[in-house]
């Protein structure tokens, strides 16, 4: 049975596989919340709870979102469907071209995440201001998950939390939105299925990673050294069954709970 990884980023530069990807290769999602400090949030968020005491945790010295292109263009080569949603960070180059499918909300001051501007596989639209668009971008992402066959990889980049902003709610009321934040992730955990390796990347001043991966990775250790953007992207290149080309990557480590010695 194929497996599906949620994950934070697979780098596959230089990946030579021609044929599409096979029942072997595993789904890969990444889910970025680099606006989320987990150290702070306590135990009020069960879906992220689960992912940090279900698997490993990992403490990251580099941010992966600036190495999205060659992960999209890597995991494309091999075969893979694509999509990315959530916040378009406005790069020189537009995010939705590296992807196959896309739900993206333009970042910029302006901003609105009631009564969005999205951009749908390219293609501007505007919604009724009872729309919420994280919501729009979290349902494309599972239904990306549960109705595209073969093999696929899917970039989630939230924008939450967003403090001070209303959340959906019975008759409109105000929600945290590290809470509705965690009710999305429990969203894309469903759609993903029981057999889920998850990876979530959460952060900007103390990056967290949690590496979920039930039957296979066991629960709780953490790996006591910090690991660079480019070690992440060698595991989930090894997860996925991509070249590592020896980048270092923890697969081996994570796989058997070793907790490393500082460097």
């Amino acid at each position: 049975m194929r497996t599906l990884i949620l994950a934070i980023a697979a780098l596959a530069a230089g990946c030579e596989r021609t044929a599409s990807a096979g029942d072997r290769a595993p789904n890969v999602l990444l889910i970025a919340a680099e606006g989320l400090e987990v150290d702070a949030i306590g135990d009020a968020t069960p879906a992220i709870v689960a992912l940090r005491r279900g698997g490993v945790r990992l403490d990251a010295t580099g941010a992966i979102g600036p190495r999205i292109s060659a992960v999209a263009t890597g995991f494309r080569a091999a075969g893979y469907a694509t999509a990315v949603a959530g916040r378009d960070p406005g790069t020189e180059v537009p995010l939705a071209s590296m992807f196959g499918d896309s739900c993206l909300l333009r970042s910029s001051a302006n901003t609105r995440l009631w009564g969005p501007e999205i951009w749908r596989d390219r293609v501007r639209s505007t919604h009724p201001d009872d729309v919420f668009g994280p919501d729009v971008c979290a349902e494309f992402v599972a239904d990306f998950l549960r109705d595209h066959s073969g093999a696929r990889f899917a970039y989630y980049a939230t924008s939450l939390p967003a403090p001070g902003a209303r959340m959906p709610g019975e008759a409109g009321d105000t929600t945290d939105s590290v809470a509705y934040l965690d009710a999305i992730v429990g969203k894309l955990v469903a759609a993903a299925g029981d057999r889920t390796v998850v990876v979530f990347c959460a952060g900007s001043m103390r990056r967290r990673v949690f590496v979920r991966w039930p039957g296979r990775i066991p629960d709780g250790p953490a790996l006591r050294d910090a690991v660079t953007a480019e070690e992440l992207e060698a595991t989930l290149l090894d997860l996925a069954g991509l070249p590592v080309e020896g980048r270092g990557s923890l697969l081996p480590r994570l796989l058997g709970g070793v907790e490393t010695e500082s460097r």
